[in-house]
Parts: C-alpha cells; sequence; structure tokens
C-alpha cells in the first residue's frame, strides 16, 4: 500500500468524551490538506455542529490551512508550530531585546508568492529543563529553549500577559492528548490485512472506528447511570483507592505546580453531558459513517474517489 501514507481524521473533544467523527485517507494524487479539511468541516457543520477551538497537530502548520481556516473565520485556531528559520530568527531576536520572557509576535508564514499571517505566541521553557539542555547540548541555540503556538489572531484574553495567555493555552491544548490515547484504543480492534486494496483498508479502518465510539458511548451510559462503583477492581489484586493514588502521583508529575494549584488553576470536574447532546453526537456519527461506507460499497477508494462537499446533499 503505497499511494495511501495517512488519513485526515477530526475528533470532538470535551470533558468525557471523544468521538472520532470522521476519517478519509490522504493519497498522493489527493486534493492539498487544507481543502481537505474544509470538506470534512463543511460535512459536520452541515449536520449542525459547532466548533468553539479547533486544535491541530504541527503536520498541519501549513499556508494553505491557515487560509481555509480563516475563511472559516474560526476565533480559535491552535497548534504547534514548526521551527522554520524565520522563527528561530524571531526568537533569536526577541530574546536579545526581552531575556527568557513570553511574548506575542505577528509572523507570515509563505515565500512572498503567497503568503499568510498569524500570531506566533511563544514562551521560555522553564529553568531546570535549560539547565539540563545546557549541560546536554553545549551548542544548544536559543530557539531550542521556547516552546511555540501559531494563533490566526491575537488571544482575547484582558488582562493578562503573554505568560499567562501561553500558560492557558497550552493547558486547553492537552485536552488534544487524548485523541493519541484514543489512537491507541482503535489500533487494538483495527483488523489487520495485507490487502493492497484500499476499499478493504478503509473498510476495516471504518470498523474500528464505529467499535470505538460505541465503546465510548457504552461508558459514559454506564457512568451517567450507575457511577463507578466503590468495589471496583480492575484486578484481582488492586483496588479503586490504590489506583487513585497511583493516579494522582503521576497527574503530580506530569502537571507543572500551577496547572495542579487549585486556586490558579483547578483541573476540571466532571459533568455528565445531557443526553440530549450525546444523542446528537452519535446521530451526526452514525449519518457520516454511513454516508461513507455507502461510498466505498457504491465506488470503493481504488482509485481514490473525490467526494467534493459542494454538491453534496444534504443528509
Amino acid at each position: 500500500a503505497t499511494r495511501c501514507h495517512s488519513y485526515l481524521s477530526l475528533q470532538i473533544v470535551c470533558g468525557g468524551i471523544r468521538l472520532i467523527l470522521d476519517v478519509e485517507p490522504i493519497f498522493r494524487d489527493s486534493k492539498p490538506l487544507g481543502q481537505m479539511m474544509k470538506a470534512m468541516l463543511t460535512r459536520l457543520r452541515r449536520l449542525g455542529l459547532k466548533f468553539k477551538s479547533i486544535y491541530l497537530d504541527r503536520g498541519f502548520y501549513q499556508i494553505e490551512v491557515l487560509k481555509e481556516l480563516r475563511q472559516f473565520d474560526y476565533a480559535k485556531v491552535l497548534m504547534p508550530v514548526i521551527r522554520t528559520s524565520r522563527v528561530k530568527k524571531a526568537i533569536a531576536e526577541w530574546h536579545e531585546e526581552h531575556g527568557f520572557k513570553a511574548g506575542m509576535r505577528e509572523m507570515v508564514l509563505g515565500d512572498g508568492k503567497e503568503e499568510e499571517k498569524y500570531i506566533l505566541l511563544f514562551s521560555p521553557r522553564d529553568v531546570e529543563y535549560r539547565k539540563k539542555l545546557r549541560e546536554k547540548k553545549k551548542d544548544a541555540k536559543i530557539h531550542e529553549f521556547y516552546l511555540y503556538f501559531c494563533l490566526l489572531k491575537s488571544a482575547d484574553v484582558e488582562g493578562e500577559s503573554a505568560e499567562e495567555v501561553f500558560k492557558l493555552l497550552s493547558y486547553i491544548y492537552r485536552k488534544r492528548w487524548g485523541i493519541e490515547t484514543g489512537y491507541r484504543v482503535v489500533k487494538q480492534i483495527w483488523g489487520w490485512t495485507t490487502s493492497n486494496q484500499y476499499t478493504l483498508r478503509l473498510w476495516l479502518m471504518w470498523n474500528s472506528m464505529l467499535m470505538y465510539n460505541l465503546w465510548v458511548l457504552a461508558n459514559l451510559d454506564l457512568l451517567e447511570k450507575k457511577g463507578i462503583p466503590s468495589d471496583y477492581r480492575c484486578c484481582d489484586n488492586i483496588s479503586l483507592e490504590e489506583i487513585k493514588k497511583k493516579e494522582n502521583l503521576r497527574q503530580a508529575k506530569k502537571y507543572p505546580k500551577w496547572a495542579r494549584a487549585s486556586k490558579t488553576k483547578p483541573k476540571l470536574v466532571w459533568q455528565p453531558k445531557p443526553i440530549i447532546r450525546l444523542w446528537k453526537f452519535t446521530l451526526a456519527t452514525t449519518r457520516i459513517a454511513s454516508r461513507h461506507i455507502e461510498q466505498i460499497f457504491a465506488t470503493g477508494y481504488d482509485p481514490p474517489s473525490v467526494w467534493d462537499a459542494s454538491e453534496e446533499e444534504e443528509f
């Protein structure tokens, strides 16, 4: 299987629920990534879903992606930045003038023929990390001591310093980390094949996605109705109290002090989602999956068929 090198997928992320809403294979002769994202978002918007924020992986740091997202007028688009020579130069100039301080700068992605403006939000790593990096890498460059985010426009946080804005957004971006966990679960139930027929490969993938979504909804339904039983055991020798103790210890090591302090950055408390909203998520997922499976049976993906969102009928 050499023509398809990756998949474009979209998950909805909120407290207690992560559903895989849409998946589409990316072929060598597919449309540009920005256009594929636009078509995928259009499909979901037609189902009545609204997006408050979009969290993207570093691989989406591209001119066309920024352009398409700007046309959708999304207020909150957040993704890490690739450390290009232009970004490295901007950080070096900032550091020379301000030292190790967080900041925001208006940047341009492109070579002059086609450009897209964005806001570069950056903050230095903690002192301990910088110390270890200097010991490990004697010739470390200034840009290696910073973390970066790409925003379509300046963050609308009034009265907050750039450092506080960065901490807040990085804390929010952590919600996306659960997506990687979801993919690991999906791979456990994803059927393996040596076939180079993409129709079969995509069919197996969609089966695993549907199974994953059913598993998520079944867990949520159980929590809504019964909650976690006090005598719960994951195995014969470990109690629920021991599980919680280990989890608290892991969280304490994972997050910095400002993220753990209840007075400044309290952790999100589990709040059950209204059953109507969950039903809408389930309905949207079912419709999208049905449409894709219809396409698999009708035309397949050998060669890849093009699904034009502008010509698609309403569900």
